[in-house]
């Protein structure tokens, strides 16, 4: 008989998420994957796989920010989180360790750092970092036309980043692009990854590395996996960053001030948002979102209840700021 594995996540079906690369990897060794998805199924189908899916070897809840701690209360086969968010600025991350990392069998972090704040809610925490699709992050022999070069979302410290570099006289090209990922970093000569903290390896420099990539990434507290100037090159900060570069090459390139631009978005709406937030009782961060820091959680039905609540500017910031800053304005 098969082993078999219980997947809950969000977005299984997308070719370039972490569910989709972790059923993979279960496949690639023989196990059947059965996947819950809390973007597709409604709380009622999740809630009763959770407890009632009992033929297979073990549940994996990646992030488990979705699932209610009674399901897993009530889960009848072993049950593990794989957290792949800093709970030192991921508030959702911090509240599922709190509130519900006490109720799994096992769990494991993508870095080290934070494992000591783990285990005081759950003392069977252990590190698993991340990796990279073989198969899909791939090198391509591709001429390299982006000297410098950043993918990713963009949050407050990223934003300073590309702003500080151009002031510098460094031309860094920002996307923000699923479908043509492989083939932008693939086109880049100096591929940038700055971590949200300094804490844990993101996928990003997994990505990087498997696709040959030169990747400058910002110091990792606590880890090396990788040694610096062998597999990559680490940076301590913004001045030490610019050291690297050939910014004599950089600064005879095409500049693109434009960038700067690009980010004038977040923060013209930033007032807004945060006037909206606040007839919440609650905050507006330009890293981390709405943020109902003020919520107050006395069962675990409002534990579901604060998990359902959607922003009031969901669409308006979707729909009218993100392409304005991916399209430069136009």
């Amino acid at each position: 008989m098969k082993k078999r594995v219980h997947l809950v996540g969000a977005n299984t079906h997308n070719l370039c998420g972490m569910e989709h690369f972790v059923k993979k990897a279960f496949l690639s060794i023989g196990y059947e994957v059965v996947c819950s998805d809390y973007r597709i199924m409604s709380k009622e189908e999740i809630s009763n796989r959770i407890k009632y899916v009992t033929d297979c070897d073990f549940l994996l809840a990646i992030k488990a920010e979705r699932i209610c701690p009674e399901d897993i209360f009530a889960c009848r086969i072993p049950t593990i989180l794989w957290m792949q968010d800093s709970v030192e600025v991921n508030q959702e991350a911090n509240f599922v360790i709190q509130t519900k990392s006490p109720l799994f069998d096992l769990v494991y972090s993508f870095n080290k750092a934070e494992i000591p704040f783990y285990k005081q809610f759950n003392k069977n925490t252990h590190y698993l970092p991340l990796a990279a699709d073989k198969d899909i992050h791939k090198y391509i022999d591709i001429e390299k036309r982006i000297d410098v070069g950043f993918v990713g979302n963009l949050n407050t410290n990223r934003i300073n980043m590309i702003n500080y570099l151009l002031d510098k006289g460094i031309p860094i090209q920002y996307s923000y692009t699923h479908t043509d990922y492989v083939k932008t970093v693939n086109n880049t000569k100096i591929n940038l990854n700055i971590g949200i903290t300094n804490s844990g390896y993101q996928m990003r420099v997994f990505e990087i590395l498997c696709m040959q990539g030169l990747l400058l990434t910002n110091v990792i507290k606590d880890e090396n996996l990788f040694e610096d100037k062998e597999q990559m090159v680490y940076y301590n900060d913004f001045n030490h960053l610019c050291e690297f570069p050939n910014t004599d090459k950089l600064t005879n390139s095409v500049k693109n001030e434009s960038l700067r631009e690009m980010n004038q978005p977040y923060f013209d709406v930033e007032d807004r948002l945060m006037n909206i937030a606040n007839n919440y009782n609650s905050i507006w961060n330009l890293q981390l979102g709405f943020d109902y820091n003020n919520y107050k959680h006395k069962s675990s039905l409002d534990v579901k209840e604060s998990l359902d609540i959607d922003s009031p500017f969901k669409d308006y910031f979707c729909n009218e700021v993100l392409p304005f800053v991916q399209y430069g304005g136009r």
